[in-house]
Parts: C-alpha cells; sequence; structure tokens
C-alpha cells in the first residue's frame, strides 16, 4: 500500500513539473520570441533600467480605472520594453552583444518575500557568452512571473486595508532613488543607458517627505497638496510661470542617462500641465540627455492603454 502511494505520488509531481514547463514554452510562444523584428544593423550597447511605482496607484479600489487596472496596465507596458530590448539583442551580432536590463523599486517593499532574489533575478547582463536564443527568450516569462507575483502580493497585503478606507501604501520614492541610487544603479560607461519609469506622476513617499521650501520647491507633489498651495483649475499656469514651483534639485549630472516616463494619470484634467511642468523641469535641471531639447514632454506619456503606449515604446528604444 505505501510503494502504490509512492508512486501515485511520483507520477502526481512529475505531471505538475510536466504542465509547468508546458505552460513556460506557452508564455514563450505566445510573445513569439522566436520571430524577430528585423532593425537595422545593431551594434549599440543598451543599459535598460526599469523603475515601479509601488505606491497606492496600482489599487484598483484607491485608484480605480474601468478600462483597465493600472497595474494591469504596467505589465503591458513591461512587456513592450522587455521585447524591444530582446528584439534588439537578436540583431546584434553575437560578437557585439554587451547589453543590460535590470528593475529597481526603491525602497524595497521589506514585506514581499524573496524581494532580494527577484530583484536579483531581474537584473540580467547579456554577453557573447551566455546570449543564446533560450536565455533571450527567457527575459519575458522570467519577467513577467516575477512582477506579476510582486504586484500581486503588494496587492493583497494592501487592499484589505484600502478596502476599510484605509492606506497602508507608503509610497514610493523616487526622489530618493535620483538622489542616492540613480548614477550607480542606471549609469554604465559605454552604454546607452535608458531608465524607463512607470508612475502615476503624484510624488510621494511616507516619512520623507521635505516642507515646500522658500523657493516653492518640494519633493513630493499630491493633488491635494496642490489644492494646499492654492492651486486651481484658473490660476494654475500663473502659478508656475511667476512663483517657481517645481521639485527640488535631486542631483546633476545625468547627461549619460535618457529617461522615459509612463502611466501620468492626474486627478483633475488640468494637473497633467503641472505634473508635466514640474517632471519636464527636473529632469532638464538634473542634466538627462533627453530632455534638454525643449521637447521633454514628449517622454512622459500618460496612463494610456498599452496598446497605444507600445509603438512609442519601441521606437524610443530602437531609435
Amino acid at each position: 500500500m505505501r510503494i502504490r502511494y509512492i508512486i501515485i505520488n511520483a507520477l502526481f509531481i512529475l505531471i505538475v513539473t510536466s504542465c509547468k514547463n508546458n505552460d513556460t514554452t506557452a508564455v514563450i510562444d505566445n510573445f513569439d520570441c522566436q520571430s524577430v523584428k528585423k532593425l537595422s544593423p545593431r551594434s549599440e550597447n543598451l543599459n535598460i533600467s526599469i523603475f515601479l511605482d509601488l505606491s497606492d496607484r496600482i489599487s484598483p479600489i484607491r485608484s480605480p480605472n474601468p478600462a483597465m487596472d493600472y497595474w494591469k496596465r504596467d505589465l503591458e507596458y513591461l512587456k513592450s520594453i522587455v521585447g524591444s530590448f530582446q528584439n534588439h539583442i537578436r540583431n546584434k551580432r553575437v560578437s557585439l552583444i554587451d547589453d543590460n536590463i535590470k528593475l529597481r523599486v526603491h525602497p524595497l517593499p521589506h514585506d514581499v518575500k524573496d524581494i532580494n532574489e527577484i530583484i536579483k533575478d531581474l537584473d540580467m547582463h547579456f554577453d557573447k557568452d551566455n546570449a543564446t536564443l533560450d536565455n533571450i527568450c527567457s527575459i519575458y516569462p522570467v519577467y513577467m512571473e516575477h512582477v506579476e507575483r510582486l504586484y500581486e502580493t503588494m496587492l493583497a497585503q494592501k487592499e484589505p486595508a484600502a478596502q476599510n478606507g484605509n492606506d497602508e501604501y507608503p509610497g514610493s520614492d523616487i526622489f530618493g532613488f535620483f538622489k542616492s541610487n540613480v548614477k550607480d544603479f542606471c549609469i554604465k560607461e559605454g552604454h546607452r543607458n535608458i531608465l524607463f519609469i512607470l508612475t502615476d506622476g503624484y510624488e510621494y513617499y511616507r516619512g520623507n517627505t521635505l516642507s515646500k521650501d522658500k523657493d516653492n520647491k518640494s519633493n513630493y507633489i499630491l493633488s491635494k497638496s496642490l489644492g494646499q498651495w492654492g492651486f486651481n483649475a484658473s490660476n494654475y499656469q500663473s502659478k508656475l510661470e511667476n512663483e517657481g514651483y517645481g521639485f527640488q534639485l535631486a542631483t546633476s549630472g545625468l547627461e549619460d542617462l535618457e529617461v522615459y516616463l509612463i502611466g501620468i494619470a492626474p486627478k483633475q484634467s488640468w494637473e497633467q500641465d503641472v505634473l508635466l511642468h514640474y517632471w519636464t523641469n527636473w529632469f532638464q535641471d538634473m542634466g538627462v540627455k533627453n530632455f534638454q531639447d525643449g521637447n521633454g514632454v514628449k517622454y512622459i506619456k500618460e496612463a494610456d492603454l498599452p496598446a497605444n503606449i507600445d509603438n512609442a515604446i519601441q521606437d524610443f528604444i530602437y531609435q
């Protein structure tokens, strides 16, 4: 009887393992990694970083959107970024491959199991020694599995409180990331350095919010803070032009970094102009490469449906 039990369990494990392998293959096939979009000959080395804003913007309760939840949009944006990175490598001669892609969250959520392993798994480097088709095609399923689990874990932990009207999302410290980490984490010599930021445009992290200074500069911006500062639909333009509102300078010398921000979601329509003012001026003041020509607004996208963002992401990476 015991032998029979062992055999049955062994068969069950074998079947489950087989199903998981088939699922992984199906994911890769669905992404169609086996085909490749032909580009002009690639020689440029990419160093792509992706920053996830895990604030309450990802909450279907606190930030609802009937068309498509914001966290699900993020997954599709990631698919476009990762897919374009894979295609970039596929268009290079193997001997020239020296490309990187990594995920960043700041600060790291302390209550997500194995968060350190997740970040390590999503910090990938490819060169002539490991750029096999299998390894390249594994980027997408690994990213999707880890990031989807990260979002689902955060939502499972925080949404019960949101359901009761409480906010347990601490925010996301984009300002602190630029102040302390962006140069070390996102800039690599001899590479085209790109930082994608997935955020709604509001900046806040609990415990690291400075008061607005005498020059009306702050390290945060929220819809409610705009109201507290006297902004409204009729006066916001004059306040931005005449009163110096914007982010405090976090760092400088980012001439070797390009930034692409996706997901702007203003609470009120006029706040979009305010958010664009804050972010474009901030990136320009810090020296971000693609914000120096006065057209930085084209590198900041609203939280549009992923189908409408996909081509823009590809064009940016392939330029």
